[in-house]
C-alpha cells in the first residue's frame, strides 16, 4: 500500500527554490517515501537514469495508466484532465532536455525538484514542443476514491427554471408546480395523448424566457417575434456530465404538411445522494434535459476571446501568479488591484496556456484584460478603479465568465468540450465523455424549437423535457431514510387515523377530549402552533385542518425530517406493460394506471370538504368499469382523473419502475400494439410515429452508464424538491416565535463550535433584521439571502444586491450595494462567528460565556454605534420571546 499523503508531504518539505535539473532523483524519493520502493532504470545517456524512463518502474509498484497524450494534437500545458493529489506525469524528451521530465501533483501544484507555478510542463519550451507524456496513478489510490461515498454526501438542489425573465427564483415547490401546472403538454407518467410519460414538459406557453430561437424559416413564421434566451433552463441538482447529443440543427421529420422541426439535443447528468453515514441511505439518480435549443442557436466561436463576467470577482497584478500556490492572505492581498464587477467585459485566450494558472485553493484563475462594462452594468450604476487595457488575474472557472457578450448563457457543460479539451464536441450524435463535474443551477441549455404533429398541421412551442430516474436497486430503502438522517431537527408532522383530539376552552385555557381523527394528515412543523393547558402544563400541537389539538410528547403524531420520504407519500410502483400506450379507448389500463387510480380514491376517501363529497364515487366508478374489461371508454375522462389537481400529490408521489421509451426502437416488441393499430387507422402517423422513434431513442447508446430498459422514474420537482432544505418553510413570513426558535436552534449549534453564546447572537440577530423582516432580498431575482446580520458581501463571495444609503460629499444618495448572501441561516451564524474570532479586537470576550456580559463586551469593542446596544439585547434575551433562555 502506497501512502500519496507521505509522498506529497516529503515533496513539499524538500523542494528547492528553482530547478536543479535533479527532477527524477527527487520525484522518486518522494515516492519512495510513500513506502514503495522504485527501481532506477537503466541510463540511456552516459551515467544517469533519464525522467522519461521511469514509466516501467512506476508501473511495477502498483501505479497504472489513467492518461497519456501522444505529443499530436491540442492539449492544455497547465492541467491534466482528470489529475489527482499524488498523480505522477512522465514527460518525452525534447530538443535540449534529453531527459524529459517526470513531476508529481501535490493537490495544488507539479512538483519535480521545485514548485512548477505554470503547469505540468517544466518549462516554456517544453509548453511549446508539447512533448507526449503519460498520467500514472497508484491502483489502491482510485479504488480508495471509488469506495468515498461510505459518508454522508449532501448535494444542492434548484428548481429547472426560474419564475421570470429577470432570474427570479420560485418561492416553494408549491409555486413552481403552479406554474407548470399550467402546461397542457407532457404530464408526468400519462402524456395527453394516453402514452406512458416519464418526465414532464416546460414550455414557452408558461416560460417564454427560457425560449431561444434558432435559424429555422418556419420559426420566424410560427414566432415572428423570436425568443431571445433571457434565462436557461438549469441543472437541478450538483452531479456529472456522463453523456449528451449536440444537434448541429433540427432534426427533420416528414409529415403530411411538410418536413417538421424538432430539437434533439440532450444532455444526461448523473448525482449521487446519501444523507446517512452508510450507502444503505444513498442514491445513484440521473436528471435528463431533452429537446434543448441546438448549437446554431447560439452564437458560438471556439476561439471567442470576448466574456462577460457573471459575478464581482478580485481583481489581481499579473505578478501575482507567482504566489498563487501560497496559501497566505497577506501575500494575495498586497497585489490585488480592486474588484472586476459583475457586467464587466474582459478578453481572454482560453487556449493560451500562459493565460491560466490554478491557485493554492485549486481553482482555475486566468489573466484577462479589462476591456469595459455592459450598457446593463452601466445603467445599473457598476463602477470599477480597475483601468481598461490592463490584465488582471481573476476567477475564470465555475462559470465566474461567459464566452461572448450577447447575453445569452451558452450551455456551461459546453465549455469542457471546446478547443483545447481532450475531448472535443461531436455533433448530430449520442456521446459518452469521461464524466466531469456539472452543479446544481449550472445552465444545461435553452428550451428548443418543436413543431408538434397534429392532424392536418402541427403545433409549434418551445419546450424541454425533462425526467429524472435511477437504475439504483437501493431506491426503495433510500425513501424509508434507514439511518432515520435528521431525526432530531424534524420538519413534518404527521397525524394518522384514530388519533386523539382535544378541544380547548378559551375562558379557562384548559384542555379537555374530543373526537377521533379519521385521516391522514401532513402538516408543516414550523407552521404549527403549539398552547398549553393553563392547569395541567401540557403542551398541545393546534392541527388547523382538523380545528383540534393533539397532545405533544406522545408517540403520535409523528415528527418526520427531510428524509423520511415513504412516511411524507412517496409510494413505488412496478410496471411491465406489453405496450406504452395506455389509454387507447379500447384495452383497460391495469397495472400501475389502475393503482394510481385506486390511491386517489382513497385520497378522495379522505376529502372532507363537502364540495368534493361525490369525487370518491366517480373514483369507485372507473375502478369498476376498469375491473369490467369493457371494451368501450373515454380516454379523455381517465386522463383526466388520473391528472386530478385536487389530489396532485398521488400522482406527483409516485415512483414507477417502467419501460422508458428513450430505449426502445420502433422495431421492439413493446412499441408493435401502438404501431400496429396505426397501420389500420391512421398510416400518415404510424410512418410519423416510426421516424421520430428512430432519431430520438438514445439510451441504448449510451454504453457507459447502467441504464437498462426498465428505470424507476420520479417527478423531477416534487421529488427533487422534497429534498432541498427549507423546502416548504417560508422564511420571510415566519411569526417572530417562530424566527427565535429557528435561529436559536441555530445559535446553538454554533455555540458548541466557536464559544459564542446562543442567546446574544440570537438577539443580535432580531436587533439587526427586526425579527426577520428587514434580510436582505435581491431586488432583480427575489432571492432570500438568509443574512441576519446586514452584512455586505466581501470580495467573490455570492450575494444578493438591494438598495441601501451612502453618503458622498456629504449628501445621503440612494446606491445598489452588494449583500452576503446565505443558503440557511447556519451560515450567516457561522460567517458572523468567523468574523467575530478572526477580528483580535474581540478576543476578550471569548474568555466567558456569559450572554449578559457578551451584550455589554460587543458594545464596548464598539461592534455598534448605537448607544443603547447592549441594553437592547439584554432587553430582548429577557423579553417574552426568547424568554431568558439560556442566560446564566
Amino acid at each position: 500500500m502506497w501512502n500519496n499523503g507521505a509522498s506529497v508531504s516529503y515533496i513539499n518539505s524538500h523542494v528547492e527554490p528553482r530547478s536543479l535539473g535533479n527532477c527524477a532523483a527527487y520525484v522518486r524519493r518522494a515516492v519512495e517515501a510513500g513506502g514503495v520502493h522504485i527501481q532506477i532504470p537503466p541510463p540511456r545517456i552516459g551515467n544517469s537514469a533519464s525522467a522519461c524512463d521511469y514509466g516501467p518502474s512506476l508501473v511495477s509498484v502498483g501505479f497504472k495508466q489513467v492518461y497519456a497524450y501522444t505529443g499530436t494534437g491540442p492539449t492544455d500545458t497547465t492541467i491534466i484532465p482528470g489529475q489527482q493529489t499524488g498523480d505522477v506525469v512522465v514527460i518525452q524528451p525534447i530538443d535540449g532536455h534529453p531527459h524529459g521530465h517526470i513531476a508529481l501533483f501535490n493537490g495544488t501544484n507539479w512538483v519535480s525538484d521545485f514548485i512548477q507555478l505554470r503547469g505540468f510542463y517544466p518549462g516554456q519550451q517544453y509548453r511549446i514542443a508539447k512533448p507526449a507524456y503519460t498520467l500514472y496513478r497508484y491502483t489502491d489510490n482510485a479504488v480508495t476514491d471509488e469506495k468515498k461515498i461510505d459518508s454522508t454526501h449532501l448535494i444542492k438542489i434548484v428548481w429547472p427554471i426560474p419564475s421570470n425573465n429577470r432570474g427570479s427564483e420560485f418561492a416553494n415547490q408549491e409555486e413552481i408546480l403552479s406554474h407548470v401546472g399550467g402546461e397542457s403538454t407532457g404530464l408526468y407518467m400519462i402524456g395527453r395523448n394516453g402514452m406512458w410519460h416519464g418526465g414532464i414538459h416546460i414550455t414557452s406557453a408558461t416560460t417564454p424566457w427560457c425560449g431561444l430561437s434558432g435559424k429555422a424559416a418556419s420559426e420566424r413564421i410560427d414566432f415572428p417575434v423570436p425568443f431571445k434566451g433571457e434565462q436557461a433552463v438549469r441543472c437541478m441538482a450538483d452531479g456529472e456530465v456522463v453523456a449528451y447529443r449536440v444537434c448541429k440543427d433540427y432534426m427533420q421529420i416528414k409529415w403530411e404538411t411538410g418536413p417538421l422541426s424538432i430539437s434533439g439535443s440532450f444532455v444526461l447528468v448523473k448525482h449521487y445522494i446519501q444523507p446517512g453515514k452508510k450507502e444503505e441511505s444513498g442514491l445513484h439518480f440521473y436528471t435528463l434535459y431533452m429537446h434543448l435549443a441546438p448549437y446554431s442557436a447560439y452564437t458560438v466561436n471556439p476561439a471567442e476571446t470576448k466574456w462577460t463576467v457573471k459575478y464581482t470577482l478580485s481583481a489581481y497584478d499579473p505578478e501575482w501568479v507567482m504566489t498563487a500556490s501560497t496559501n497566505n492572505k497577506d501575500t494575495s492581498e498586497s497585489y490585488k488591484k480592486g474588484t472586476m464587477p459583475k457586467g464587466a467585459i474582459v478578453e481572454w485566450d482560453k487556449t493560451d496556456s500562459s493565460l491560466h494558472t490554478v491557485a493554492y485553493n485549486k481553482r482555475e484563475y486566468g489573466l484577462v484584460t479589462y476591456v469595459g462594462l455592459t450598457e446593463d452594468a452601466q445603467q445599473r450604476g457598476k463602477k470599477t478603479t480597475l483601468k481598461p487595457g490592463q490584465q488582471y488575474w481573476v476567477l475564470v472557472d465555475k462559470n465566474n465568465i461567459s464566452p461572448g457578450t450577447d447575453g445569452v448563457d451558452q450551455p456551461s457543460w459546453w465549455q469542457q468540450l471546446l478547443p483545447p479539451a481532450k475531448e472535443i464536441m461531436k455533433f448530430d450524435q449520442v456521446v459518452c465523455p469521461a464524466p466531469y463535474a456539472i452543479s446544481a443551477g449550472d445552465p444545461v441549455g435553452h428550451m428548443g424549437y418543436y413543431q408538434a404533429a397534429k392532424d392536418g398541421g402541427y403545433e409549434p412551442r418551445y419546450q424541454v423535457h425533462i425526467e429524472c430516474m435511477s437504475m439504483d436497486d437501493n431506491l426503495e430503502k433510500f425513501l424509508t431514510n434507514p439511518e432515520k438522517v435528521g431525526e432530531k431537527n424534524p420538519l413534518y408532522l404527521k397525524y394518522s387515523p384514530g388519533l386523539e383530539l382535544f378541544k380547548k376552552d378559551v375562558a379557562t385555557g384548559t384542555f379537555t377530549q374530543d373526537k377521533m381523527t379519521e385521516r391522514t394528515g401532513i402538516l408543516t412543523l414550523s407552521q404549527v402552533t403549539t398552547d398549553s393547558d393553563k392547569t395541567t402544563k401540557q403542551e398541545y400541537w393546534q392541527l388547523r385542518p382538523e380545528n383540534a389539538y393533539v397532545q405533544k410528547g406522545q408517540a403520535e403524531p409523528e415528527l418526520l425530517s427531510l428524509y423520511d420520504l415513504a412516511k411524507l407519500g412517496f409510494r413505488t410502483e412496478i410496471a411491465e406493460p406489453s405496450s406504452f400506450d395506455y389509454l387507447d379507448g379500447k384495452t383497460q389500463p391495469t397495472g400501475f394506471f389502475r393503482s394510481v387510480i385506486d390511491s386517489l380514491h382513497s385520497a378522495a376517501q379522505d376529502d372532507t370538504r363537502a364540495s368534493h363529497a361525490l369525487v370518491k364515487h366517480n373514483y369507485q366508478r372507473l375502478l369498476d368499469k376498469i375491473d369490467s374489461g369493457a371494451t368501450d371508454y373515454s380516454s379523455l375522462e381517465y386522463a383526466s382523473a388520473f391528472h386530478n389537481p385536487d389530489y396532485r400529490d398521488v400522482t406527483l408521489k409516485t415512483i414507477v419502475k417502467h419501460p422508458s421509451d428513450w430505449y426502445f426502437k420502433k422495431d421492439d416488441a413493446i412499441w408493435q400494439p401502438f404501431l400496429n393499430a396505426l397501420k389500420k387507422e391512421a398510416p400518415e402517423w404510424k410512418k410519423y410515429s416510426e421516424a421520430f422513434l428512430d432519431q430520438m431513442a438514445w439510451m441504448q447508446d449510451v454504453t457507459t452508464e447502467k441504464l437498462g430498459a426498465s428505470l424507476w422514474h420520479m417527478h423531477p420537482i416534487a421529488f427533487l424538491g422534497s429534498l432541498k432544505p427549507y423546502l416548504t418553510i417560508d422564511w420571510r413570513n415566519l411569526t417572530k416565535q417562530q424566527f427565535v426558535d429557528a435561529v436559536y436552534a441555530e445559535a446553538l449549534k454554533d455555540e458548541k463550535l466557536s464559544g459564542i453564546p446562543a442567546p446574544v447572537t440570537t438577539a443580535q440577530a432580531i436587533e439587526e433584521s427586526n425579527y426577520g423582516k428587514k434580510v436582505m432580498v435581491d431586488i432583480n431575482s427575489s432571492r432570500y439571502s438568509y443574512n441576519l446580520f446586514g452584512i455586505k458581501a466581501k470580495d467573490d463571495q455570492d450575494y444578493v444586491e438591494n438598495w441601501t444609503s451612502e453618503y458622498v460629499n456629504g449628501k445621503k444618495i440612494k446606491i445598489i450595494d452588494e449583500f452576503a448572501a446565505y443558503n440557511s441561516f447556519e451560515e450567516s451564524i457561522s460567517d458572523r462567528a468567523r468574523f467575530l474570532k478572526e477580528n483580535k479586537r474581540y478576543a476578550s470576550l471569548f474568555t466567558s460565556d456569559d450572554p449578559i456580559k457578551w451584550a455589554k463586551g460587543l458594545q464596548e469593542k464598539g461592534y455598534a454605534t448605537n448607544p443603547d446596544y447592549a441594553k437592547n439585547l439584554i432587553a430582548i434575551m429577557k423579553g417574552s420571546y426568547m424568554k431568558s433562555r439560556g442566560l446564566k
